[in-house]
């Protein structure tokens, strides 16, 4: 049949193995782990995927060991491109087998995780959870250094450093305080960890640990269109999915310094509200970013959104 080449290589990559867990790249990006007598296989799409979306918004990193190959659904394979130990994946709509990759390391990364995934957009200090299991079955140490990119120099991370020693399977925990700056956009980030573990013998390498910044008990749709062809009509949707009555503060800050507010007092449960603003001559800013967002005035909570001009 059609799909003959197609179930060949199935059979080829699952037979035998062990489906050990799975995790997302990024959101809308699975990838399933499975492993055969320690050799692992990766099996991967991306949902998100757009033909004519730049291509580094397809490419992803992450370290599989240090020969792995990609196999796609009809069994051509190729080795996988690296950077600094880091395998570079582009993956569309169309799954692709990520073979000959360390399991033990894919397993790390498929248990590292925060708890909460989701942090308060708050400029107040946050307690969060790191938690991993060590996938060898000897017992390891090692380190796990926070390395924080130019857009997050204004973050606070306590503590950056901070060693383990883990028997096999055991889980381990760490208390990580975060403090984030005032002006930090809302939605998925991401903190690398850089690893270095002493276990058969001396791995070292980074991989990103993703969580989402959202107002907690509230859900905010924003929606822009243009008027009278010059003016930018901008409407902010906010419901109240909390337990209790709200007091927020909506606000919006334009390209050209404009700063305007709009007060949302006793916003029951259950209930939405819409507030409007309009700019003036936005054809003049197009390229130009609109911050937007909520605020709680006698508080320190706060969620910032971003939309672009065009």
């Amino acid at each position: 049949t059609e799909l003959l080449l197609i179930y060949r290589t199935l059979t080829d990559q699952f037979g035998g193995t062990r489906y050990l867990g799975e995790f997302e790249l990024a959101p809308g990006v699975p990838v399933l782990v499975f492993d055969r007598d320690g050799q692992g296989c990766l099996f991967a799409w991306n949902t998100n995927y757009h033909p004519e979306a730049p291509p580094a918004q397809s490419e992803f990193g992450l370290y599989l060991g240090k020969t792995p190959v990609e196999i796609d659904l009809f069994g051509n394979s190729k080795p996988l491109p690296m950077e600094n130990g880091i395998g570079r994946i582009h993956l569309t709509n169309w799954p692709v087998f990520l073979s000959r990759v360390d399991s033990r390391m894919a397993m790390l990364r498929a248990s590292m995780k925060w708890t909460p995934a989701i942090v308060d957009a708050s400029v107040a200090r946050q307690k969060v959870l790191l938690s991993f299991v060590n996938p060898f079955r000897i017992p390891i140490s090692g380190r796990l250094r926070f390395q924080l990119d130019e857009s997050q120099m204004n973050w606070g991370v306590d503590p950056v450093v901070f060693n383990f020693s883990l028997q096999p399977n055991q889980l381990f925990q760490q208390e990580i305080y975060l403090k984030l700056p005032r002006n930090e956009i809302s939605g998925r980030k991401e903190l690398t960890a850089v690893i270095a573990i002493d276990a058969d013998r001396a791995y070292s390498f980074s991989m990103p640990v993703p969580f989402e910044i959202e107002l907690q008990g509230i859900d905010v749709s924003i929606f822009a269109r243009r008027i009278n062809q010059k003016d930018l009509l901008i409407q902010q949707v906010v419901t109240n999915n909390s337990e209790a009555d709200t007091n927020l503060t909506s606000f919006i800050d334009f390209p050209d310094g404009d700063h305007q507010e709009r007060s949302i007092q006793k916003l029951a449960p259950g209930s939405s509200t819409t507030k409007s603003f309009v700019f003036p001559n936005a054809e003049k800013w197009v390229g130009n970013y609109i911050r937007i967002g909520l605020q709680d005035p006698q508080g320190s909570r706060r969620v910032n959104y971003q939309i672009e001009i065009n």
